[in-house]
């Protein structure tokens, strides 16, 4: 349960954030959903690169959908339980509130950091045993369209210049 009631900060931040920042004040919630949404897919995604999963399509929107996206669905659009917690968060002391505050802005720099780390742990990787878009067969593709199109280039030039006259 105090895992819930920890979430439900985190909603509440985003949604005071969105409130607080948004032209048109309407719609917080949604923002505050997709936000969570998009953190838990970046805790997701570098999941994936760290452990090198082959997961086909289906696999990776099933994954999406049961763990990402429907618990939120359920606790904050289904349910309006919400409502009540962030009414009891507005009503929080002030130095309470902002060490919740503290603590959610320090989370959300760990996942973003982790997912950029990820990214580049992922590329290195790949450059360390030549695999993606460092694989040989892929290196020799590119380098053969990248001679083609200077060979075209030149020919091109060669032509602006009257050279193919000569």
């Amino acid at each position: 349960m105090r895992l819930i009631k920890i979430y439900y900060y985190f909603f509440y931040f985003f949604y005071k954030f969105w409130d607080r920042i948004s032209l048109p004040k309407f719609w917080s919630d949604t923002k505050a959903v997709i936000t969570l949404i998009v953190l838990k897919s970046f805790i997701f995604i570098s999941i994936l690169y760290y452990t090198d999963l082959e997961l086909t399509k289906f696999q990776l929107i099933l994954i999406s959908l049961l763990f990402i996206i429907f618990p939120d669905l359920y606790l904050f659009v289904f349910k309006s339980e919400w409502k009540d917690f962030i009414i009891h968060y507005d009503h929080l002391p002030k130095s309470e509130n902002r060490m919740y505050k503290l603590f959610v802005v320090f989370i959300v720099f760990l996942i973003i950091a982790n997912f950029m780390y990820s990214r580049y742990w992922m590329d290195n990787r790949s450059k360390k045993y030549q695999t993606g878009p460092y694989a040989p067969e892929f290196v020799a593709k590119k380098r053969r369209e990248d001679s083609l199109q200077k060979a075209q280039q030149i020919e091109n030039l060669k032509k602006i210049y009257g050279e193919d006259k000569k």
